[in-house]
């Protein structure tokens, strides 16, 4: 076994590199315990190089709860190099739904405009992925994919999926979640555009975790601008906590009067660190300032600078 666990260790390093050659058959010479493990950093490996083919070989030899993982990289190391068959075939052969809808959304990403039938496979995949949260963000993906390639429609069906799946999860963790995953999934694969936009706000609007509304808003605002969401949240978020951090993040980008108010209004709510973090963001003078404040001599702590 320690034997085993230093073959695959090393076989690790050497993929990671480029040694791929060296690094497989360390891998394969590991027991069959450790083998699948010592396999996969030299798959990810191979994908990364480009090398499709020894990525598809080594694939096989990958017990089935990790196959899926590889595959998908090799089809989308595939669809990136323009060898769009071989990634379809790829994408087709993975088992696990969830790994099959982000391989397949690869493929259809790289097409450009696909046909129907990828789009069907990758709503095939999206409807057999079993958790809510990794089918919201399943649908999520192949919504923004429907939106890439024009067909309007067929993307707010599947956001309505997406958002359905998410609001499905039982437990309010999980639901809540799954609304920040579909978000970040959202926001990632449709910046800027003006129909995502607006469905991002329909999932925004269910979170009732201030801290997870706080980063999807976060995310929100990266990806289209969205500061009247965060100014809206900020006059109704009750957690203390969360309205300062909210208030930081809509002074980055609001005007001057108006950031001049939020900053003193944050520096009552939350950590100095993050309050001095959004000064410095938009007023590094400020900060400067209230270093040199920091530094003047306390008389009555007998000249010590002041903490």
């Amino acid at each position: 076994m320690a034997a085993s666990a230093a073959h695959r260790a090393v076989a690790d390093a050497l993929a990671r590199a480029g040694e791929l050659d060296r690094a497989e058959a360390l891998a394969l010479s590991t027991d069959a315990r450790q083998r699948s493990w010592a396999l996969l950093p030299v798959v990810e490996a191979a994908v990364e190089a480009g090398d499709v083919n020894r990525a598809e070989r080594l694939a096989g030899l990958v017990e089935p709860a990790q196959r899926g993982r590889v595959l998908r990289a090799a089809a989308e190391a595939a669809a990136r190099a323009g060898d769009l068959a071989r990634a379809e075939w790829l994408a087709r052969s993975i088992d696990a739904a969830q790994q099959r809808a982000w391989a397949l959304r690869a493929v259809v990403e790289a097409t450009g405009r696909p046909g129907r039938r990828l789009l069907g496979d990758l709503a095939e995949a999206a409807a057999a992925t079993t958790r809510p949260g990794a089918r919201a963000a399943a649908w999520a993906g192949a919504a923004t994919v429907a939106l890439h390639v024009g067909d309007t429609a067929t993307a707010t069906t599947a956001f309505d999926r997406a958002l359905g799946a998410a609001s499905s999860a039982t437990e309010p963790r999980d639901r809540v979640g799954a609304l920040h995953g579909l978000v970040q999934v959202v926001a990632d694969t449709a910046r800027g555009r003006e129909e995502a936009g607006s469905w991002l706000q329909r999932a925004v609007h269910l979170i009732d975790d201030p801290g997870l509304l706080a980063k999807a808003l976060r995310t929100a605002v990266e990806a289209f601008g969205a500061v009247d969401w965060v100014r809206r949240a900020v006059a109704s978020v009750a957690d203390p906590d969360v309205r300062g951090e909210l208030s930081v993040l809509l002074a980055e980008r609001c005007g001057e009067d108006e950031a001049a108010r939020l900053m003193a209004r944050a520096t009552t709510l939350v950590r100095w660190r993050t309050a001095v973090g959004g000064l410095a963001g938009r007023w590094p003078e400020a900060v400067a300032a209230l270093a040199d404040e920091l530094l003047v001599p306390d008389e009555a702590a007998g000249g010590a600078p002041t903490p």
